[in-house]
């Protein structure tokens, strides 16, 4: 398989994920390239603005083929369902190693939470209140 054969089916198969993962309501990160996913560290999406989905039954094929397209370089992808207000995100997210870094990135990029890998939960960023 050449270089742009294997691109579209990456897309392809990345896109039946986030699809897949959010039909059966199962939040989770899938690694773009099919590589093992990290065990430690923490997810932080926020690169790019995130696909929102109010509604799951929002949720159209076409339209994650063309996010997952106009990613580029993202390693991860993620579906995240916040369950305080039971909208859905799905992101291009980044990984991180250090609790800092991903704190300070999920801050700057406005995220609500980031996503802890070894303790399998989400940690929500505290509301920063400008004076």
């Amino acid at each position: 398989m050449g270089p742009i054969e294997e691109t579209f089916a990456r897309i392809e198969a990345t896109s039946q994920w986030i699809c897949a993962a959010v039909l059966i309501e199962m939040d989770g990160t899938t690694a773009y390239d099919g590589s093992d996913l990290p065990t430690t560290g923490y997810y932080v999406g926020g690169r790019y603005p995130s696909m929102i989905l109010e509604d799951a039954g929002e949720l159209r094929s076409d339209k994650v083929r063309s996010f997952v397209t106009n990613t580029p370089d993202v390693d991860y992808y993620g579906v995240w369902t916040d369950k305080e207000t039971h909208v859905v995100y799905i992101d291009g997210s980044d990984h991180y190693e250090s609790l800092e870094d991903a704190l300070r990135f999920a801050a700057e990029r406005d995220e609500i939470a980031i996503w802890d890998i070894a303790g399998g939960e989400e940690i929500r960023l505290p509301d920063l209140v400008s004076i």
